[in-house]
């Protein structure tokens, strides 16, 4: 993929791009990127989406760096963090993508999302959604998975258990076990 094939003929920090060089980033993750953005007004408290610590450490520590010319020859900033997250694979076609954080609570109150649409949906042929969450540390407040994984854990322990005392109570030594 060439400059040309890119919607951008500068790049991040504003210099203009050749249009025959290959475009930096290339391919369709970059081109079709979520350039949409949200505003949340209203209500009784002053609300900022804060576009940082959304990505994960690594990809900021040692996966996504800018070009040494990246200025010159690159139209995005490898270090925005939604960038990093929007270059994360999804496995299914229906996905989320964090697109910032609110710190601190939202109090009660009627608030309005403005969201200047700029990503278009009609040529994927899908619909795009707001979704307020509340996380913590572990990720998501559901805790249906984490109780699943210990409760599995506990039956696999359960059973290895049963497994050893049936082969030691046939009179197996450890020396037969191992050979």
């Amino acid at each position: 993929m060439e400059n040309d094939d890119i919607p951008v003929s500068l790049s991040y920090a504003g210099n203009t791009l050749n249009s025959t060089d290959l475009a930096a980033p290339c391919g369709l993750i970059g081109k079709y990127r979520f350039t949409d953005v949200f505003e949340i007004s209203g209500g009784p408290s002053n609300v900022k989406i804060s576009m940082g610590g959304i990505a994960h450490s690594n990809d900021k520590k040692l996966k996504f760096k800018n070009n040494g010319k990246g200025e010159q020859i690159q139209w995005l900033d490898f270090t925005k963090e939604r960038l990093m997250v929007w270059y994360q694979m999804e496995s299914f076609p229906d996905f989320m993508k964090m697109y910032g954080k609110i710190s601190g609570k939202m109090s009660k109150g009627n608030y309005t999302v403005t969201v200047s649409d700029q990503w278009n949906t009609k040529s994927f042929k899908t619909e795009k959604y707001i979704y307020l969450s509340t996380v913590n540390g572990l990720g998501g407040t559901n805790v249906f998975l984490g109780v699943v994984f210990i409760v599995l854990s506990f039956v696999v322990l359960m059973l290895i258990l049963t497994l050893v005392i049936l082969e030691f109570s046939r009179g197996s030594k450890i020396k037969e076990i191992a050979e």
